[in-house]
């Protein structure tokens, strides 16, 4: 078993929860999970509710439970030993107990990992004190070009339309340097070759 955390720490309006669902959503990510859940916890951190929460969304079914003990025996009967994903979108609480009670269920999983998104830098330098934190790296916008390219204008990159080359250039700095954001935009523009196109990604996608 092993429990992986990332976080999202991104400033207010500059789409933290639009980025995850991009890597919610990506087709090799809700292959390679058995189970997915996604919980908008936001400034109460009841871990009831957000327990009961991941229940519903796992099962796709309504949760009656109300204890805790009952409530976490419910989620391991359905995420022991299975690749689990869960994202725990705009998170405010700040105690680590908290944290490790939300937690322990995982600890039955094959594998799970959890996204946390953020507008907190304590939270965030809280997380990053849990044992397998990993920081989620951005690439610079040089980098996050020459990945955008090799997806979206992989027939003709050195001689791309110069109307489309700005456009894509505008929607990389929307990705914010997240690989899997380029990638999944990208590969939505690989074969459009309309202008029009393009700047409906960039004013609706992000």
């Amino acid at each position: 078993m092993a429990i992986v955390k990332y976080h999202l720490e991104i400033r207010k309006r500059l789409g933290k929860t639009t980025l995850a669902q991009l890597v919610y959503n990506h087709p090799e990510v809700c292959k390679y999970f058995d189970v997915h859940a996604w919980v908008c916890v936001s400034e109460q951190f009841d871990i009831n509710n957000i327990t009961q929460s991941i229940i519903v969304a796992v099962t796709k079914e309504k949760c009656d439970l109300s204890e805790l003990p009952n409530l976490q025996e419910r989620l391991v009967e359905e995420i022991k030993q299975k690749k689990v994903l869960l994202v725990l979108d705009d998170v405010w609480n700040e105690r680590r107990d908290c944290w490790d009670l939300l937690c322990m269920p995982m600890n039955t999983t094959k594998l799970c990992m959890i996204v946390v998104t953020t507008r907190s830098e304590k939270v965030a330098k809280l997380v990053q004190t849990m044992p397998n934190f990993y920081n989620l790296e951005c690439l610079s916008f040089d980098e996050s070009w020459l990945l955008f390219k090799q997806v979206a204008l992989t027939v003709n990159q050195e001689n791309a339309p110069p109307n489309l080359v700005e456009i894509g250039k505008a929607v990389v700095k929307k990705c914010k340097g997240l690989p899997l954001a380029i990638k999944r935009i990208g590969s939505m523009l690989r074969y459009e070759t309309n202008e029009q196109s393009w700047l409906e990604v960039l004013e609706n996608v992000l």
